[in-house]
């Protein structure tokens, strides 16, 4: 099982960095109940917005546009 960023869901976390195990463990649930899910890992913070706004928006505008009633 892969995530959108490319990673490998399923791999081990030795020599990773905390944060990128802290990532690997948060993943795992989401994944594991929601196979077809799209995840999209960051590390901005607490700034989401100030730091990958130009990453994140299309994300959301394309998430909102895929799931309109359109009427």
């Amino acid at each position: 099982m892969r995530t959108s960023d490319g990673a490998d869901a399923g791999a081990g976390t030795a020599g990773q960095s905390s944060a990128a195990q802290w990532q690997h463990w948060l993943r795992m649930p989401y994944l594991a109940d929601l196979p077809d899910a799209e995840l999209h890992v960051f590390d901005p913070g607490h700034f989401a917005r100030e730091t990958h706004l130009t990453e994140i928006a299309p994300l959301i505008a394309d998430f909102r546009d895929a799931r309109s009633v359109r009427q």
